[in-house]
C-alpha cells in the first residue's frame, strides 16, 4: 500500500470515528506507491501551482482576529496543507471541515504525510455519502457547549464555484446554526438562575434515573423495530381534529408526546408510551390531568424541576454539551449522557429523541407549526389561552398543507425550517405529517393520522411501555454511593476553590509590583509568570471549576480575548496579562459565591 495512504488512514480510523472509509476508493489508491496531487477539477485550480504558500498564509489571515473559543465551519479541503498551517497558527479554534468530494479527501491523504495533523483534537471530517448529516450533527453536537462561541464559515478557493448545489446547502445549514446559536444562547442567559437551580436538583436526582441512551439499548431489543413508526404529539391547534383517531394504536407505535400536548392527550383518553419536556420554565397548569402522571419522562439537565417532581415515571436524562458532568460520568466509568438536536422546541427535541432510539419513520401529529383560526395550542394545552392578535406587524401567511395560506411567525418558521433540514439530512428516514393542518413541512408525506395507521402501522402491537420500564438505570448501589461522594465533594469545595482564586490574585498582584520595576531578569519574576500560567491551566481543567461557568462565561471568553492583544512592550504586555487575570478571577470568584448560594438553598428545601 502507498506508504502516506497507509499511515494517514491509520490516523483517521484512530482519531475520526466520524469517517466511515471508502474501502472501492481506498483499493484504487492502494497499489500506487506515488499519487499526484489533484490541483484541478471541473476544469478549475484547487490550488496554485506557482504560489501556493502565499495561498495559505492569505486564507488564514481570515482567523487572526477570531476568538480563541471560536467554532469554525469550513467548506473544502482543497488541499491539507492549508489546515496544516490552519492548526499551526490557531491550534485551538474547534474546526468542522465540510468535503464535498471524497475522491479529492483520499487524494490528499495519498499524497503526502498528515499523521500529526490528523490527530489534532479539535478537527471533524464531514465527507462522504451522509455528509450533510455528518455535518448537522456536528454542529448540533457544539451549539450547545458554553464555551463555543462566534461560529463562523469560511471556504477552500474556488470550491463554491466547483461545487455550487453542495455549497448553498452547506451554508443554509451554517447560516441556520449560528441563528439558531444566538436564539438559544439569548433564552439560556434570560432564564439563568432557573436554569442552575434546575441543573443542580436534577445532579442529585439522576443518581436514581437513567439516560435516553438507556432506552435505546431497551428497544434495541425489539427485532423488528424498523417496521414500527413513532408517532410525535404536538400541541398545535389541529390536535384537536384527529386526537381521537389515535385511541387504538398503542402498540402499534411508539407514541411521543410533549409536554405542552400532555393535558389534551391525557384528557382524551390516550396514554402516550413517553413524554418530553426540554424547557426551565414550563407553565404551572401544564401537567393538570393527573391520569398520565406515572408516564416515563425525558428531562432535559437544566428542565424544569417543577414537572419533574409532579411525575412519577421512571426518567430519562438528555443535556447540553456538559462538561461538568461529562467528566463526572467519566470518574464513574460511564458514557456521557446524550444530547438532543433542538430548533428551539419541545417537538424538535422530541423529534431528535425519536431519531436517536432508532425509529425509520416518525409520523407528525399537532404540529402546525403556525396559527390555524388565530388559535396558539389545543384547546385543552393550557387554561384561559387568548387567541393571537395578528394585528401587531410580527405575523404572516406560510403554505399550508392543504395548499392554502396559514398564519405563522418567525419563531414557529424556524421550527419549520428545522423539520425540513432534519428530514434532508436523514435519507433513510421517512416523515409523515398527519397534523391535518398547519404549515407544510417539506420533504413530509402529508397523510391523514387514519390513512398513515392503516398504511405504516403493523397489526402485530409492542409492549413499548414496558421495554422503558424495563429499562437499565444509571448506576447500581456502589456507583450511585460514587457519583453522590463526587457531586457531594464538588459542593463541599467550592469554598476552597473560592480560597484558592483569592491566593491566585496574590501572584498577579506580585507579577503587577515586579512588572512596575521591570525586574524581567529575576528568579522572582520567571516563578510568577509559571505560577500565572498554572493558575489559568487550574481555571480551565478544573472539573468543578466549570460549574462556575454558569455564571461567567461571558466575562471569561471576554478576558482571554483581550490577552490576545500582543503589545511591543514588555510592560505593556505583562500589565494586560495581570489586569486580564484579576478580573477574570474576580468574576469566578462572584460565581463561586452566587453558585454555593443557589446550592445550599436547594439542599436546605431538600432537607424540609
Amino acid at each position: 500500500m502507498n506508504k502516506y495512504l497507509e499511515d494517514n488512514i491509520e490516523a483517521l480510523k484512530k482519531n475520526h470515528n466520524e469517517v466511515i472509509i471508502n474501502d472501492d476508493i481506498i483499493e484504487r489508491l492502494k497499489g500506487e506507491e506515488s499519487v499526484e496531487r489533484i490541483v484541478s477539477y471541473d476544469g478549475m485550480m484547487l490550488q496554485s501551482n506557482v504560489e501556493q504558500d502565499k495561498a495559505i498564509q492569505i486564507w488564514c489571515d481570515q482567523f487572526e482576529e477570531l476568538k480563541y473559543n471560536s467554532l469554525i465551519i469550513v467548506f473544502g479541503i482543497g488541499s491539507l496543507d492549508y489546515y496544516v498551517e490552519f492548526v499551526n497558527r490557531f491550534p485551538d479554534l474547534i474546526t468542522i471541515i465540510f468535503e464535498p468530494c471524497e475522491e479529492l479527501f483520499y487524494n490528499n491523504l495519498a499524497c503526502d504525510e498528515y499523521v500529526e495533523l490528523l490527530s489534532h483534537d479539535n478537527f471533524f471530517f464531514c465527507v462522504g455519502e451522509d455528509k450533510f448529516g455528518k455535518l448537522y450533527y456536528a454542529l448540533r453536537s457544539t451549539s450547545g457547549q458554553d464555551d463555543i462561541v462566534n461560529p463562523y464559515y469560511a471556504t477552500i478557493p474556488n470550491y463554491a464555484k466547483i461545487f455550487k448545489e453542495e455549497y448553498i446547502h452547506f451554508e443554509e445549514i451554517a447560516i441556520n446554526s449560528i441563528r439558531t446559536n444566538v436564539t438559544s444562547r439569548n433564552t439560556d442567559m434570560f432564564h439563568l438562575d432557573v436554569r442552575v437551580d434546575n441543573y443542580l436538583n436534577n445532579l442529585n436526582v439522576i443518581a436514581e434515573e437513567s439516560g435516553v441512551a438507556e432506552i435505546q439499548k431497551s428497544l434495541s431489543q425489539i427485532g423488528n423495530l424498523e417496521d414500527y413508526p413513532a408517532i410525535l404529539l404536538a400541541a398545535g391547534p389541529s390536535l384537536d381534529k384527529n386526537i381521537k383517531d389515535i385511541k387504538d394504536v398503542k402498540g402499534r407505535a411508539f407514541v411521543i408526546c410533549v409536554d405542552a400536548a400532555y393535558n389534551t392527550v391525557i384528557k382524551n383518553g390516550i396514554r402516550p408510551d413517553i413524554v418530553v419536556t426540554v424547557d426551565p420554565i414550563i407553565r404551572a397548569d401544564a401537567f393538570r390531568e393527573k391520569a398520565g402522571r406515572d408516564l416515563p419522562l425525558v428531562v432535559q439537565m437544566t428542565g424544569s424541576t417543577d414537572i419533574r417532581k409532579m411525575n412519577t415515571g421512571r426518567k430519562f436524562y438528555t443535556t447540553d454539551v456538559d462538561y461538568y458532568l461529562k467528566d463526572v460520568f467519566k470518574e464513574c466509568d460511564k458514557p456521557s449522557l446524550w444530547s438532543l438536536a433542538t430548533g428551539g422546541s419541545v417537538a424538535n427535541s422530541a423529534f431528535a429523541f425519536a431519531m436517536d432510539i432508532g425509529f425509520k419513520r416518525i409520523i407528525l401529529m399537532g404540529q402546525d407549526l403556525g396559527f390555524p383560526g388565530n388559535k396558539q395550542h389545543a384547546k385543552d394545552a393550557f387554561l384561559d389561552e387568548k387567541d393571537i392578535d395578528d394585528e401587531d406587524g410580527s405575523y404572516y401567511y406560510v403554505e399550508s398543507v392543504d395548499g392554502g395560506q396559514v398564519l405563522t411567525n418567525y419563531i414557529m418558521d424556524e421550527y419549520r425550517s428545522w423539520f425540513e433540514r432534519a428530514i434532508e439530512l436523514r435519507l433513510e428516514m421517512d416523515v409523515v405529517d398527519a397534523t391535518e393542518g398547519g404549515a407544510l413541512i417539506k420533504g413530509t408525506e402529508v397523510s391523514t393520522i387514519k390513512e398513515a395507521i392503516d398504511k405504516y402501522c403493523p397489526k402485530e402491537r409492542v409492549d413499548f411501555e414496558g421495554y422503558i420500564e424495563s429499562a437499565d438505570y444509571l448506576f447500581d448501589d456502589e456507583e450511585r454511593k460514587f457519583y453522590r461522594n463526587i457531586i457531594s465533594k464538588t459542593y463541599e469545595d467550592i469554598d476552597d476553590n473560592i480560597e484558592y482564586l483569592k491566593k491566585a490574585k496574590r501572584d498577579y498582584y506580585k507579577l503587577r509590583d515586579i512588572n512596575e520595576k521591570r525586574k524581567y531578569n529575576s528568579k522572582e519574576f520567571k516563578r510568577l509568570v509559571k505560577k500565572v500560567g498554572d493558575h489559568n491551566t487550574y481555571l480551565d481543567e478544573n472539573k468543578d471549576i466549570t460549574l462556575f461557568k454558569f455564571y461567567c462565561a461571558e466575562k471569561h471568553y471576554e478576558c482571554v480575548e483581550a490577552l490576545k492583544k500582543v503589545y511591543d512592550d514588555d510592560y505593556d504586555n505583562i500589565k494586560n496579562i495581570v489586569e486580564q487575570g484579576l478580573i477574570m478571577i474576580d468574576a469566578y470568584i462572584d460565581a463561586g459565591k452566587r453558585l454555593k448560594g443557589r446550592w445550599e438553598r436547594i439542599k436546605s428545601s431538600h432537607h424540609q
